[in-house]
C-alpha cells in the first residue's frame, strides 16, 4: 500500500509537534518554579499553572482551608488587587538546594516600586519541584 506524499509529511509534521509540545519549557528549577508560581498566581490568578506547581500539602490545606483551589487562587490574587500590588518580578535572593528540598528567599517588585520578602520551601514530587509548606 503506497501512503500518499501529503499523508506522511502531514504525520511527520503532527510527530515533531507531539515532540515539541512534550519537550515544551517546563520550569525544572526550583527558582525557576517559584517564578511561575507566584507569577501565576499574584499577576494573572492562574488556577491551572498553581496546581501545576503547587504540593500535595499545599493544595490540600487550600481545599480544607478555602473549600477549593480556585477560591484559594481567587483570595491571594483578589488580596494583591486589594491592595494595589501589581507583581512585575519574582527577584531571587537566596537558594538552598538539599536532595529533594529547596529553601528560597526571594523578594516581589511591582510597579509602583513596592516590594515584599518571601521564604518559599519546595519539594520534589514525582521528580518535580512544587511549591509546599512546612508547618
Amino acid at each position: 500500500m503506497k501512503i500518499p506524499k501529503l499523508h506522511l509529511v502531514v504525520c511527520l509534521i503532527c510527530i515533531v509537534v507531539l515532540l515539541f509540545s512534550s519537550c515544551a519549557r517546563r520550569p525544572r528549577k526550583p527558582a525557576d518554579v517559584t517564578r511561575t508560581l507566584y507569577t501565576a498566581i499574584y499577576a494573572d490568578g492562574n488556577v491551572k499553572l498553581a496546581r501545576e506547581y503547587s504540593s500535595q500539602k499545599v493544595l490540600s490545606l487550600a481545599i480544607k482551608d478555602y473549600g477549593s483551589v480556585e477560591n484559594w487562587i481567587k483570595a491571594i490574587h483578589k488580596s494583591k488587587v486589594d491592595n494595589d500590588f501589581n507583581l512585575t518580578e519574582v527577584e531571587i535572593l537566596e537558594e538552598d538546594i538539599e536532595d529533594n528540598q529547596a529553601k528560597l528567599r526571594i523578594r516581589l517588585h511591582d510597579k509602583g516600586g513596592k516590594t515584599e520578602y518571601e521564604d518559599v520551601d519546595l519539594v520534589k514530587e514525582n521528580g518535580r519541584w512544587k511549591v509546599t509548606v512546612n508547618l
